[in-house]
């Protein structure tokens, strides 16, 4: 009962700073006004800073944080940073690459840290340098489906729901406290999802850096400090079904089925997940954490 509870405050405290923040310029400017497009990264950002914090009882970890997954934490706020200048500015391309790629490099290297001796300082680097430029073209691919298609809602409202089999597998891997993590990601995934349904001139530019990578984190954290096997990265492939819908024979058909189709495929993903790892590790009562 007290994890739920602190998963509801969690979840409701993050909710209420990011939806605040989002609707507060069309509440004080209109909506025929010009939308500050910096502010939707910041706004998924705070609100997820402030879920963790509510969550853990503390402003924010210690520095150099004692359990490395911690490092998730200051990672989010570079990845707003970039998020909201990528989002108000047109940086070119060779910039924005390697922003990625010292943001994702960066954030394995630290998260694996504790592995480093066991492993071997070349195991270590060789694991951050692939899960850096998995992330990497997974950031680069969803920004991009943002450039060729950016009314295609399906991408937020895909990803939010990774986000969410991703806290189940997370917790099927004995570990709360990231489960908790990838539920508040989720949830502000779908309150932007709402929002733009609402407000189309809410923009979602800039967001795919901080979503995408802190979940990657996430996962990668169940993998190797949790009992998650590599089937539980498989939901990491969902949002990219969103381009069947593109495909030459399909992407003339009617926005329903293109969805359905996207919709089917990341189900199928998710699902598989969460089944191989429960059939194989069958949640029980203790050895969470």
């Amino acid at each position: 009962m007290a994890i739920v509870q602190a998963l509801f405050w969690s979840l409701s405290f993050a909710l209420v700073l990011s939806t605040g923040l989002l609707i507060l310029p069309l509440v004080l400017r209109g909506k025929k006004k010009a939308y500050p497009a910096f502010l939707p990264p910041l706004a998924l950002g705070f609100g997820f800073l402030l879920g963790w914090a509510r969550l853990f009882e503390k402003a924010w970890p210690d520095f150099p944080p004692s359990d490395s997954t911690q490092w998730i934490y200051f990672g989010v706020l570079p990845l707003i940073l970039v998020g909201a200048l990528q989002a108000q500015f047109q940086l070119p391309r060779f910039l924005q690459m390697g922003i990625r790629l010292l943001l994702s490099g960066l954030g394995f290297l630290l998260l694996l840290t504790p592995l480093r001796e066991s492993m071997g300082q070349k195991a270590w680097l060789v694991w951050a340098l692939v899960l850096a430029c998995f992330a990497l073209i997974q950031w680069s691919l969803l920004d991009h489906l943002d450039a060729f298609d950016a009314n295609n809602e399906s991408s937020l409202l895909i990803f939010s729901g990774v986000s969410a089999a991703s806290g189940a597998l997370l917790m099927l891997g004995h570990s709360v406290v990231l489960s908790q993590q990838a539920l508040i990601l989720a949830v502000l995934l779908g309150a932007v999802f709402v929002l733009r349904l609402i407000f189309p001139v809410l923009s979602r530019r800039g967001i795919w850096g901080f979503a995408s990578l802190v979940l990657s984190l996430l996962l990668a954290s169940g993998y190797f400090f949790a009992d998650l096997s590599a089937w539980a990265l498989l939901p990491l492939l969902a949002p990219h079904t969103v381009w069947l819908g593109y495909l030459p024979g399909l992407k003339n058909k009617s926005p329903v089925l293109r969805l359905g189709l996207s919709l089917v495929c990341a189900i199928l993903l998710c699902v598989t997940a969460v089944g191989v790892t429960f059939s194989s590790q069958p949640p029980d009562t203790g050895g969470y954490y």
